[in-house]
């Protein structure tokens, strides 16, 4: 009878050794392989983030500007000439003088990967399609749809020079700067009934 209490607790004893018993080698291996798969994407965003690529700017021999590759996401393959205006743009701008003008308050960014702060200022010039009612209501400077306008350009230059880094602002020609500006601006522009003819660069700072 004492042999079969002592050989109980030994049985018991050994159900419980083989209960603790560790994760097993495959959910071991699992774990590992789903930590460095997360880091790798980390890894992957973090340099996408870092390294968006800068518009390519090609010029002739006299340093005219003959086109521009777009950057980043919006690079859909195609290249453009920037400086072209289409059929409808050149009919219209024909009249220059009802053209208008309007220069941008000082916008201010880092470029990419910098701790630097670059400030411009923008000269837009422009033509509006509208009836002399609508101009009279819509093109004062403190009109909700001027400040509309006037913000949609600040955040458009805000993120193209994001894109940039300083090296690339710097030695490149401020007329390119202001094309790639006035490309990504045209078509919001255009659909508010104002044909974008051009921008300059007013003031350019990097400190």
């Amino acid at each position: 009878m004492a042999d079969e209490e002592l050989q109980e607790p030994e049985k018991q004893s050994k159900k419980k050794k083989k209960g603790k018993g560790g994760m097993s080698v495959p959910v071991v291996i699992g774990m590992i392989i789903g930590i460095l798969v997360v880091n790798v994407a980390l890894v992957f965003l973090i340099m996408k983030f870092l390294f968006v690529p800068e518009p390519t700017v090609m010029t002739d021999s006299t340093g005219k500007i003959i086109q521009i590759k777009p950057s980043g996401d919006d690079d859909d393959g195609d290249d453009y000439e920037p400086s072209e205006l289409d059929d409808e743009e050149s009919e219209f701008f024909t009249n220059e003088s009802k053209g208008k003008f309007f220069e941008t308050d000082r916008i201010m960014t880092n470029p990419r990967s910098s701790t630097k702060a670059v400030m411009v200022k923008l000269g837009v010039e422009y033509r509006p399609k509208m009836s002399e009612e609508e101009e009279l209501e819509k093109l004062k400077a403190d009109s909700d749809f001027m400040i509309k306008v006037m913000a949609y350009t600040r955040s458009v230059v805000i993120n193209e020079l994001g894109k940039m880094s300083e090296e690339f602002m710097l030695n490149s020609p401020k007329d390119s700067l202001a094309l790639i500006f006035r490309d990504k601006l045209k078509s919001y522009y255009k659909e508010r009934k104002m044909f974008l003819r051009k921008i300059q660069i007013t003031e350019f700072i990097v400190q």
